[in-house]
């Protein structure tokens, strides 16, 4: 009889088995008429976990000839969750001005997330990832992946690094980053940074192409605002 386990796991089902038979419910029946001495029989029970923590498990056995016997196992049910975010120092920055973003790796869950990396490469034409502000907690491979050099983030933890790039163009950029660990899968997140770039153009047009000498003449003064900004 498998009836007697802690909230959080459901019993599902039985792997198949010929010398069980399984009720559906809880009981598990031993299909040969004997177990011989010194004979061991066993199936493969599967149960969901709908919620984190330790899970006792107890188990009875009885047969005709023998009173009850238990057995208790404890199995930890965990979370492992990560997030990572990417954050722009400069929401607009002008033409040619280098851009700054800072991610950050959030360890969520419920046990220590180790291997844990990021790997930037993923954004709109007009950036150029350029260097990381050194940090001893992360080396970068000079190409586009950054490694948590502690060997563990541990529960609650956050940790992060700044890196720089170069704008060559106007518009909005979206500059996408993904993070992961052997324990999580990979997480992702978003920013857009406006480039812009400030021009302004001036015209002076004579009123007058010709005037008698002693007479006024006349300009007037164009200023034009030709670039993405105000």
């Amino acid at each position: 009889i498998d009836n007697d386990f802690t909230e959080g796991i459901v019993l599902d089902h039985m792997v198949p088995n010929d010398n069980w038979i399984f009720d559906g419910k809880d009981k598990f029946t031993y299909v040969p008429d004997v177990l011989h001495v010194g004979e061991s029989a066993n199936f493969t029970i599967w149960f969901n976990t709908t919620s984190v923590g330790s899970k006792i498990n107890n188990v009875t056995a009885d047969s005709n000839e023998t009173p009850e016997v238990n057995s208790t196992n404890k199995t930890f049910v965990y979370v492992a969750d990560m997030t990572v975010r990417k954050i722009s120092l400069n929401e607009s920055v002008y033409l040619g001005t280098p851009v700054a973003f800072t991610v950050v790796v959030t360890n969520n869950g419920t046990i220590d997330l180790t291997g844990v990396y990021v790997i930037d490469n993923d954004f709109t034409e007009g950036i150029v990832l350029d260097h990381m502000v050194p940090n001893d907690d992360w080396i970068f491979d000079g190409k586009d992946k950054f490694t948590y050099v502690p060997d563990v983030l541990h529960v609650g933890e956050s940790a992060n690094f700044t890196i720089w790039f170069n704008t060559t163009s106007i518009g909005d950029k979206i500059n996408n980053v993904t993070a992961d660990s052997n324990e999580t899968p990979e997480v992702n997140s978003s920013n857009k940074t406006h480039v812009y770039v400030g021009n302004m153009s001036v015209r002076k047009i004579s009123v007058n192409e010709s005037v008698m000498l002693g007479n006024q003449v006349g300009f007037i003064v164009v200023v034009t605002n030709t670039g993405d900004c105000d």
